[in-house]
């Protein structure tokens, strides 16, 4: 595994202790999840659909729970980004593993479930609105 792993043949995904993880260039995804996007050979409008639901993610697991405005405007980048994902993906069940699927490589931390976790139970029966168009930024 670790000579699959330094040949790029197995992506390593951040499994450190920190919620945020490394996102050296700042765009609100972290590092390992861009690499993951590349890696999956999305075509089309679909890696840039991808990196919206990733940054929204991320945007969730850093959240102050106790800031209504936060996470209201997270619950609607969330909505509205897996919107994209779904509109912009081959199929409805390509859409629905890529959304699974990045959830799964963001969320990849018992840190990391903890705080997803804490933020589906705060927004646990929440109605949002219904994307504009098709939820891509």
């Amino acid at each position: 595994m670790t000579k699959l792993q330094t040949s790029s043949a197995v992506l390593s995904l951040d499994r450190s202790t920190a919620v945020a993880g490394t996102d050296a260039n700042g765009d609100g995804v972290r590092d390992d999840v861009t690499a993951w996007v590349v890696a999956q050979g999305f075509a089309g409008d679909l890696p840039k659909a991808a990196a919206q639901l990733a940054k929204a993610y991320q945007s969730v697991l850093m959240l102050t729970l106790t800031d209504d405005t936060a996470v209201r405007t997270a619950r609607l980048a969330s909505s509205d980004a897996v919107e994209c994902v779904m509109q912009k993906a081959p199929s409805i069940e390509a859409g629905y593993k890529a959304v699974a699927d990045l959830r799964r490589v963001t969320v990849n931390t018992d840190a990391r479930v903890k705080a997803y976790l804490s933020y589906v139970e705060l927004v646990n029966d929440t109605v949002v609105r219904a994307p504009q168009g098709d939820g891509c930024v």
